[in-house]
């Protein structure tokens, strides 16, 4: 049996403000003893975690263990805006395209946002942590306006909508007159990880345990790796 063992854990800068404003989280118990798995994930990001929520749609008796070195949400997934985006946005272009297929990019990302937005649902997280709002790409400057106004024809020519806001429309919307305009993309959503990981990793792991079907040894393969507690940094 091939044993891994994790020589460091990740070095973070302080801790994630989102953590913070959402206040203290439950202990979760960490990995103790052996453990047999049919697949093993490291990690609790967005990509842990939808691995796992797709592996046990696939086939919902596989035994699957995600680990993680820290808080949920604590890690570099759990420290970015949340924005889903599903229009292409190259903020290095000049007009913010992406280069490419985008149509068969937006409909990934779309893809994407209908899976996170299903976890939410699957798993009764508070729907206050997925928004689908959309949102604005603010203009403060007569070249980000013309930046804004490129953009929305290329959206145009793709058959995809974008609200074109002026300045007025912004002071409204953000209280600032700041801007000279925006754009309004209404099928972006905002993901607050603090909240969203750690209701993903609740309600997937309440569903497995009362699952009978997806009891550790059921259907399993006999070449399984065994998980050693004492080489595990964690679990999620």
């Amino acid at each position: 049996m091939k044993h891994l063992r994790a020589d460091r854990l990740p070095a973070l800068q302080g801790p994630a403000a989102w953590n913070l404003i959402l206040g203290p989280a439950p202990e979760r118990a960490p990995l103790t003893g052996a453990r047999t798995a049919d697949v093993v994930i490291v990690g609790a990001g967005f990509a842990g975690l939808s691995a796992a929520r797709r592996l046990q749609q696939i086939d919902p008796r596989a035994a699957v263990t995600v680990l993680e070195a820290g808080r949920i949400a604590e890690s570099s997934a759990g420290r970015n805006s949340g924005f889903m985006i599903d229009l292409p946005h190259d903020l290095a272009s000049e007009d913010y395209a992406g280069a490419g297929d985008d149509r068969a990019m937006i409909a990934l990302n779309r893809q994407a946002i209908a899976f996170a937005f299903g976890a939410v649902t699957d798993y009764q997280i508070d729907a206050h942590f997925f928004d689908r709002a959309g949102k604005v790409n603010g203009a403060a400057s007569a070249t980000a306006h013309a930046h804004n106004q490129s953009y929305a024809a290329h959206l145009a020519s793709l058959g995809e909508q974008c609200e074109m806001l002026d300045a007025q429309a912004m002071v409204q919307l953000t209280g600032s007159r700041h801007y000279l305009g925006g754009g309004l993309h209404a099928r972006h959503g905002d993901a607050a990880a603090c909240g969203l990981y750690p209701g993903a990793c609740g309600g997937a792991g309440a569903r497995r345990r009362a699952d009978p079907r997806t009891k550790p040894g059921d259907g399993a393969d006999p070449h399984r790796r065994q998980l050693d507690g004492d080489n595990a940094a964690g679990a999620g």
